[in-house]
């Protein structure tokens, strides 16, 4: 636009440096396996559903508890993307670690929050099942698979809350490890439910059990590994001469936070 900031002309022959290439290709590849690791083991879900039975009843009860619970996912995929957005944000306004801890600690709390309403709204809407299917089978198949999808809001929403907070952070490392370790958690739960014959039950138990080492190792790190480990009670409000303050103990990096 007029007088506002304009591009180089070298910006367009410049080549990207080494270190931006290095850090670009580490990322991606991170991602990538990520996305590998999670398609696999969604994909031995679905394989395990359809060879349930010949009739085809348990596959689609699996596919019609899935779409129902994207009803409601769709608003934790919403807080996954805002937590990626607001942490690095808040490290990037100067505000320092400590604030960006705090903000992630209210992210999560909100997943937590959100998840459980959910999950109670997903219940109460469990009537509606039936307008997925004309099948009374299919319907009464789905029923059940919903209603634990439903009970397991409150972890999921933590677990995706807790994934934004690491991409915030730019941990494509460690996101993609915690979600190997969490496709291998859930190939053992398929294998053990396939052999127990628990049905759509023991699917989505495998499928929490995934989600379940999704947010313990996200809050591990954010709570003891990653960069914002204990910042969040660096600072803790005080009295002193009369009125409110605000006392931190920051780190050479951090600026310290303007008195409240």
């Amino acid at each position: 636009r007029v007088g506002g900031p304009r591009l180089a002309r070298s910006f367009w022959r410049r080549a990207p440096t080494k270190k931006a290439l290095a850090a670009l290709a580490t990322g991606g590849a991170a991602m990538q396996a990520r996305q590998l690791a999670l398609n696999g083991a969604f994909a031995s879900a679905a394989r395990a559903t359809q060879a349930m039975d010949a009739t085809g009843v348990q596959a689609a009860a699996y596919a019609i508890s899935q779409q129902f619970w994207l009803l409601c996912g769709v608003a934790l995929f919403a807080l996954q993307s805002s937590a990626a957005a607001l942490v690095p944000a808040a490290l990037g306004d100067g505000s320092g670690a400590g604030d960006a801890a705090r903000l992630a600690d209210r992210c999560l709390a909100w997943g937590l929050y959100v998840g459980a309403a959910l999950g109670a709204l997903q219940v109460a809407a469990l009537p509606l099942i039936r307008l997925f299917s004309p099948l009374p089978a299919v319907v009464d198949a789905a029923t059940t698979p919903a209603l634990l999808m439903a009970l397991a809001q409150p972890v999921n929403g933590v677990a995706f809350v807790a994934e934004g907070v690491l991409l915030g952070l730019g941990r494509f490392g460690f996101l993609a490890a915690q979600t190997a370790l969490g496709a291998c958690a859930m190939l053992v739960g398929l294998r053990v439910a396939d052999a127990k014959h628990a049905g759509l039950a023991g699917v989505v138990a495998a499928i929490f059990a995934f989600n379940l080492v999704q947010a313990v190792s996200a809050l591990l790190h954010h709570l003891r590994l990653g960069p914002l480990a204990g910042r969040a009670a660096d600072c803790a409000p005080a009295v002193g001469g009369g009125r409110a303050e605000q006392v931190c103990v920051v780190d050479d990096d951090d600026a310290a936070p303007a008195p409240t």
